[in-house]
């Protein structure tokens, strides 16, 4: 694995779009120097090999140990690839780290999440009204007063034949 310094993600930071609609966790940071002094507070900065390299008893895992040349064998061939003998104990410790960090992940406490409301079921006449009562995003191309039969003179056997769109080709 390897570790993004904040410099590069500061460096990155004019990509990310400004305008969002999800809900924010906590304040905008207001300057470049806010934003580097949270990203060099070794706090908020973390890595697998970290957690790998500290593992104590409580994140070694019975299945870790259970990885051996057999298994490196039966992955292989499973996945219809090749590996040379030597390298079996460098892939049995990337399977075993793998796996730690698997482990780790669902050892850490699920909060217990309350059943939601549920609400009455909808018909197909309710969904119907529903959806007569959309509007239209002109940020997707959704346009009501859109009529295609305006942008066409002729005719032929009852068909129209539209010349011209909503983007005139240039």
């Amino acid at each position: 694995m390897f570790r993004l310094g904040y410099k590069s993600v500061i460096r990155n930071i004019q990509g990310i779009r400004y305008l969002s609609t999800k809900p924010t966790i906590g304040q905008p940071f207001k300057s470049q120097q806010e934003l580097s002094n949270y990203l060099s507070n070794p706090q908020s900065n973390w890595s697998i090999q970290e957690l790998l390299s500290n593992a104590g008893p409580e994140i070694i895992s019975k299945r870790a140990d259970g990885i051996t040349r057999k298994t490196v064998d039966k992955m292989l061939k499973l996945s219809g690839l090749q590996a040379n003998p030597e390298e079996y104990d460098e892939l049995i410790q990337i399977l075993k780290s793998q796996v730690m960090f698997i482990d780790h992940l669902h050892a850490v406490p699920e909060l217990e999440v309350k059943a939601g409301q549920v609400g009455k079921p909808l018909g197909l006449n309710e969904i119907y009204e529903q959806i007569e009562q959309l509007e239209g995003s002109e940020d997707k191309g959704e346009l009501e007063n859109w009529d295609p039969l305006s942008l066409t003179n002729d005719s032929l056997n009852g068909q129209y034949i539209i010349k011209e769109g909503l983007i005139k080709n240039k």
